[in-house]
């Protein structure tokens, strides 16, 4: 078959999607549009489109990206399948021309609605929709289920370094939670953990804390994930989904801390694995847990949860 990939692919998780369908045997084109940069021809250049932005709600950058993402769509011979990823983060323009090169037509949301909407009329545009927010789900019943996916190899480090690990970008609430972590795996003797947010900003946390201005590639991560015994999974404000930390710890045979609640719903849930933060207010994590060893989940669970699996719902 012949499927066009469209994401804005910042954290590498498109290129996997790539390689899962190419192994799979199709023709696949992948615009990443995370690749399509403006660049200024001059400083005046950049000040004209900062006023253009402030005074008439228009981005210079955005409609080059737009306009070349419909050129790359153009290009294209007819497809069998085009997959959209977070259709919101597309101008609905570009789904008029999508429609001219397919006919089946599929997004999937990465994130919930409130954080990332998508079009308004994506009952007509989409042939199916698929989302990965449990919420969301239960409350649009337009919207088909699928769960983020697990797109690391199965492997397990028996002897970690770290206790935990997690890396998180700059939010205020999980900063809080995070904080909370830190301190009581210190009040446990436990001090060798890493935690780390992205931010540009110099933030006043426990000092191990780390906060780095740039994001780290998936490689390093994995790294850093597999020389640690727990990972450690906090969610957004307006997100119920299951983030890809969570496969990234069923991957790689690790206990998570999450507050993710609808985690107890999946049938990989144990609580000898999973520790759930119901109040970020007031929690503790018992001694127990951090000291009880992994238990390993069924194959035949974690099989429902691959990447490989994903690929064949997406285009049943």
């Amino acid at each position: 078959m012949k499927i066009t990939l469209i994401s804005h692919d910042l954290w590498g998780y498109g290129k996997h999607i790539e390689k899962a369908l190419i192994e799979k045997g199709h023709d696949i084109t992948f615009i990443n549009c995370i690749e399509i940069n403006y660049k200024y021809t001059s400083f005046l250049d950049r000040i004209h489109n900062f006023l253009r932005k402030t005074i008439g709600g228009k981005n210079i950058k955005k409609e080059y990206r737009t306009e070349q993402i419909i050129k790359k769509i153009q290009n294209l011979s007819l497809q069998d399948t085009i997959l959209v990823i977070n259709p919101g983060e597309f101008n609905d323009q570009v789904f008029d021309f999508m429609k001219e090169k397919t006919q089946k037509l599929i997004g999937h949301n990465y994130d919930s609605l409130k954080r990332v909407p998508l079009p308004k009329d994506y009952k007509n545009i989409f042939n199916k929709t698929f989302s990965f927010d449990d919420k969301d789900v239960k409350e649009h019943t337009d919207l088909i289920h699928l769960p983020n996916f697990i797109y690391l190899d199965f492997e397990e480090n028996k002897n970690p370094n770290n206790k935990a690990f997690v890396i998180i970008s700059k939010s205020r609430q999980r900063e809080l939670i995070l904080q909370k972590i830190a301190l009581q795996m210190e009040s446990y003797g436990i001090h060798n953990f890493e935690f780390i947010v992205v931010t540009k900003k110099d933030l006043k946390l426990h000092r191990k804390i780390l906060c780095f201005k740039k994001n780290l590639c998936l490689n390093t991560v994995k790294e850093k994930m597999a020389d640690a015994e727990i990972l450690i999974d906090l969610l957004r404000k307006d997100q119920d989904g299951l983030s890809f930390r969570v496969f990234d710890a069923l991957a790689l045979n690790k206990k998570l801390i999450t507050n993710n609640i609808n985690i107890k719903e999946y049938d990989f849930y144990n609580p000898n694995n999973i520790f759930v933060i119901e109040n970020t207010d007031v929690f503790t994590i018992p001694k127990k847990f951090l000291e009880h060893p992994h238990e390993k989940v069924p194959q035949q669970i974690l099989n429902n949860y691959t990447l490989n699996h994903w690929v064949d719902k997406i285009l049943s």
